[in-house]
């Protein structure tokens, strides 16, 4: 059986009013490094996010982390011509720092 890690899912922000702004941000604003946590395969925000900051003078450096394998690699595959996106398959959240079953159990008691 599939995990839900190994779907590709579809983007949340796409040609809307926030993947506008991320767009104008990135684009105008004197950055350096830009962290986007869980950019799954590299649509939506991600694709906003590239979109700008390959136009932006500063050439800043986006990092994409995704832990899911399949959305790391559809990631990876979608930007390996842009030498300023980094993907790293890893988790912003140490597996000690994960909540337990009995704590998540708890909470929707």
């Amino acid at each position: 059986e599939m995990s839900e890690l190994d779907r590709i899912i579809p983007p949340e922000i796409l040609n809307d009013e926030l993947y506008q702004c991320i767009m104008m941000l990135s684009e105008e604003a004197p950055l350096t490094n830009v962290l986007e946590i869980g950019s799954s395969a590299g649509t939506g925000s991600t694709e906003a996010f590239v979109r700008g900051l390959g136009k932006n003078p500063s050439k800043p450096r986006l990092f994409c982390m995704e832990i899911a394998e399949a959305r790391f690699n559809a990631l990876q595959d979608r930007y390996n011509d842009k030498p300023f996106v980094h993907c790293i398959r890893a988790s912003s959240v140490s597996l000690e720092d994960f909540v337990s079953e009995k704590t998540v159990s708890l909470f929707y008691q």
